[in-house]
């Protein structure tokens, strides 16, 4: 057997296995970027507005505006993160949770953590590509003072339960997937004159040095003010969310498998072509005296 066939049948072997590895590659899941032990701190500023002159400022507004909200990385298991809660309000009451949020799939109820190393048209939730969310832009942002490569998105929402129309307009950091900002509008069924806007912005963490942003204003009959506009970023038409972040475990198994079983079958080639055809004899050639 020559060099040509062993080359076409490693080939073959190749091909063979392209299928394979890319069902592993897609099955990947994209993984949360956050720690156990990160902590994160915002401050929550909520703004109003309304079209009805006759309206006020509902009170829990007033209660719940210039509050803090810490969040620390409890459980990391997989692609789920479990993070504990704590709602500190301006009179220094407190009201604490505990949430999970699944980044690869999308199963959560919050907007704080997703998958780190996401990149813009990406799917926000890679194992959840028939869910229409899709990052905006990636680019460099500063938060007082500090520079990190952060994610933009943006959702409009008009078939949620007593609402009308809800924008959330939110930043999170690339590497870890936290949320560092975002501005949730609402419109409520109840009260569709007015417009209700949550801002909620970093300024703590001991995962990188955040300097503590001036406060906030609160609640006024001011004009609402409109969510940051989308990163210029974006990505080519055509080009595929990027979904993997690294090897998985299946992964590395199919791929010691491939190159094993063609290492075992190059070996097999190249004994079979050295071994002498049945019935072959071998000359002996003298040397002339």
């Amino acid at each position: 057997m020559n060099k040509k066939t062993v080359a076409t049948s490693i080939l073959l072997v190749t091909l063979l296995m392209l299928p394979i590895l890319g069902y592993v590659s897609a099955q990947t899941p994209a993984m949360p970027g956050v720690s156990v032990g990160n902590m994160f701190t915002y401050n929550i500023t909520y703004f109003w507005n309304s079209t009805n002159p006759i309206d006020i400022v509902p009170f829990y507004l007033i209660t719940q505006n210039q509050s803090t909200l810490q969040v620390t990385v409890q459980t990391v298991a997989g692609t789920t993160v479990g993070v504990a809660t704590v709602w500190t309000y301006k009179n220094g009451t407190q009201q604490s949770s505990t949430e999970y949020d699944e980044v690869n799939g999308g199963i959560t109820k919050t907007v704080l953590v997703y998958a780190g190393n996401l990149s813009a048209g990406d799917y926000l939730f890679p194992g959840a590509t028939d869910l229409p969310f899709i990052i905006n832009g990636t680019t460099i942002r500063e938060y007082s003072g500090i520079f990190r490569q952060t994610n933009h998105i943006q959702i409009n929402n008009t078939n949620l339960e007593g609402t009308l129309y809800s924008l959330l307009d939110q930043y999170f950091d690339k590497q870890t997937g936290i949320l560092v900002e975002y501005y949730l509008m609402t419109v409520y069924s109840a009260t569709p004159s007015q417009i209700v806007t949550q801002h909620l912005l970093l300024k703590d963490s001991n995962v990188w040095a955040v300097q503590s942003p001036s406060s906030s204003p609160s609640p006024t009959t001011a004009s609402t003010p409109s969510p940051s506009p989308p990163s210029t970023t974006s990505t080519p038409s055509g080009t595929s969310p990027n979904t993997s972040t690294g090897s998985s475990p299946s992964e590395t198994i199919y791929i010691v498998i491939i190159a094993a079983v063609t290492i075992v079958i190059v070996a097999a080639l190249v004994l079979f072509s050295r071994r002498k055809p049945q019935g072959a004899t071998t000359s002996n050639i003298s040397t002339p005296s």
